[in-house]
């Protein structure tokens, strides 16, 4: 297998996106692992040159340009690199942004192709696609170049031309931010509240007697927090436990009064709470803006194929079934997907998107990737199993705050 530098001589070229700050990528030509032959990787490196070249607003330097930014000593220092951080550090030589490289092997009967972009200044992948074809030739994969580099650079630099096209476990990705919740006011601010703080900022309103009403933020914004359950025990204790997916048992979630203390659980957390005094309170509660719940959406689907890809669909949660949305990446990566038509009824699940479909077969107990005359067959996940993955590594929902008394604590 060629070294890291071998490489990098043998066919790196820098694609500078037109724009008025122009994002920089150096494209390394291709490694081979097992199965596939030496001679494939300079081939292939340059019909994904091809490819990044037809992205619209792009300049490629020649190599000679490149060559003459390292210097022998540098080049020298580079020999076997084979890590990101190494690669971030050719990168940061070469002053570029990104890095575009990949992988070629074959498992089996299956070519698999690797492509992933790095930041070379924060050294970690930021996209990254990949194509299983199970039998047929390397042509098969050629085929599916343009989409893969496309998926890739989705994002990076402006294409002025046809839409966004994708690889087999990545398809389209959708030009919009997820929104899961909105902050929507309250009619009337509910009566009867007591208020509890820890004394750093944070508030939370229940109602005495009743355990189906909560509420926490700032104090001077108050959100209504979905309240699933609780118990009381005559004027010594009560809790009341709040939705929360990040915490692996429910309980976690929860606050509540035992023997005059006052406490929230958030996870392995747990913080004191005291009564906010009267005069404090109603000043407080009188001025304080109330929210609904914030969080509108919810897991629907949830699947992996062999890659580590991960497949996820949510669905509103006032109405299951409807406004599907179809996430796809790889844990920490997923990105959202154009959904053209969704169809849900008792026989399972299929929704459509422009490179493919996303099957469910409830009969038949199966959950499939379709594109072409491909099929990817996906592992179905139960949902609530794994709500706290979904709900924090996976990252789909990681930048977005749930709205509940925990946030801050997990």
């Amino acid at each position: 297998m060629q070294t890291f530098l071998g490489a990098f001589l043998a066919g790196v070229l820098v694609v500078v996106p037109a724009a008025a700050a122009p994002l920089k990528v150096a494209v390394v030509d291709l490694t081979v692992g097992e199965g596939a032959a030496a001679g494939m990787a300079g081939p292939l490196t340059q019909a994904v040159v091809a490819e990044v070249r037809k992205v619209g607003g792009t300049e490629v330097l020649t190599r000679e340009e490149i060559a003459a930014v390292l210097t022998l000593e540098q080049q020298k220092q580079l020999l076997g690199c084979t890590s990101d951080k190494c690669r971030a550090e050719l990168g940061s030589l070469l002053g570029v942004d990104r890095l575009l490289m990949g992988d070629l092997g074959r498992l089996g009967e299956s070519w698999l192709l690797h492509l992933k972009l790095l930041d070379v200044r924060q050294a970690r992948v930021v996209s990254q696609v990949d194509r299983r074809q199970k039998g047929g030739t390397v042509d098969d994969l050629l085929d599916a170049l343009p989409a893969m580099v496309k998926q890739l650079l989705a994002g990076e630099v402006k294409d002025p031309g046809a839409p966004v096209a994708a690889a087999a476990v990545a398809p389209v990705v959708a030009a919009r931010t997820p929104r899961h919740g909105a902050d929507e006011p309250m009619p009337a601010a509910p009566a009867g509240l007591d208020l509890l703080t820890d004394g750093k900022g944070r508030y939370l309103a229940y109602r005495p007697g009743a355990l189906d009403t909560l509420f926490a933020g700032d104090g001077k914004e108050l959100r209504e927090a979905w309240v699933s359950g609780g118990g009381r025990s005559g004027t010594e204790s009560w809790d009341q436990v709040f939705w929360d997916p990040r915490v692996a048992e429910r309980w976690r979630a929860s606050v509540g009064m035992r023997h005059g203390v006052y406490t929230l659980q958030c996870g392995e957390t747990a913080v004191t709470l005291r009564p906010v005094p009267d005069a404090e309170e109603q000043k407080l509660l009188k001025q304080a803006r109330f929210l609904k719940a914030r969080w509108q959406r919810r897991p629907h689907l949830f699947g992996r194929d062999d890659l580590g890809n991960y497949f996820l669909v949510d669905e509103r949660r006032d109405k299951p079934g409807t406004d599907l949305r179809l996430y796809v990446g790889r844990k920490g990566a997923l990105k959202p997907v154009v959904v053209e038509d969704a169809m849900v009824d008792r026989g399972g699940l299929v929704l459509i998107t422009p490179t493919g479909r996303l099957k469910l077969d409830r009969k038949a107990d199966t959950l499939e990737w379709l594109e072409g005359q491909a099929t990817t067959k996906l592992k179905n996940l139960d949902v609530e199993e794994h709500h706290v993955l979904i709900y924090t590594d996976l990252g789909v929902y990681r930048t977005e705050p749930l709205g509940t008394p925990c946030d801050g604590l997990l």
